[in-house]
């Protein structure tokens, strides 16, 4: 058993190499749906910064992108496509966040402590893969005299939908 620590493109990557080869896997992600950083950014004209033809999986090209640099959306639509043909969606558990990842000697078995719904439990798998990606976390500057500041403040990672822009300096 596999036990992969998010559901971004390469936690899916790993995934699709597990289901084919017939190997079982878990893929505990802390988000509420899959495609990690397409999930978290949702701020306005999000696209990829890379030619849409090259971010496919070179097994499931998508040679239907509708633009160059593909929008969010379009990249969250292809992957969660790729985790329904390949039964991904229903091996990830969402809302789960990874504490701990120790390795039992003993056992040759790896201990993976994480939060559900507020309870934790442990999962013993063969194999851990931290699929967590580099910018799962925003990093948020200090800035002097931000505590002054009186308007919305947000990170793009987690962007306040609604956000009103009309008329404001940003």
């Amino acid at each position: 058993h596999v036990a992969i620590c998010g559901a971004g493109v390469h936690g899916i990557s790993v995934a699709m190499r597990c289901q084919r080869a017939g190997i079982p896997y878990t893929i505990l992600e802390r988000d509420t749906d899959l495609s990690g950083t397409w999930h978290q950014n949702i701020y306005p004209g999000v696209r990829c910064d890379t030619p849409s033809i090259t971010y496919s999986f070179s097994s499931d090209p998508n040679p239907n992108w509708k633009y160059y640099f593909a929008y969010g959306h379009e990249v969250k639509e292809y992957i969660k496509r790729l985790c329904d043909k390949y039964g991904i969606t229903k091996n990830c558990v969402t809302g789960a966040t990874v504490e701990s990842a120790t390795f039992d000697e003993s056992s040759s078995t790896w201990q993976v402590k994480y939060r559900k719904d507020g309870e934790e439990k442990v999962m013993n798998s063969n194999v851990f893969v931290a699929a967590v990606g580099q910018l799962t976390n925003p990093s948020i500057p200090k800035i002097p005299g931000q505590d002054k500041f009186k308007g919305p403040a947000c990170h793009t990672a987690r962007f306040i939908p609604g956000l009103d822009f009309k008329d404001k300096n940003v």
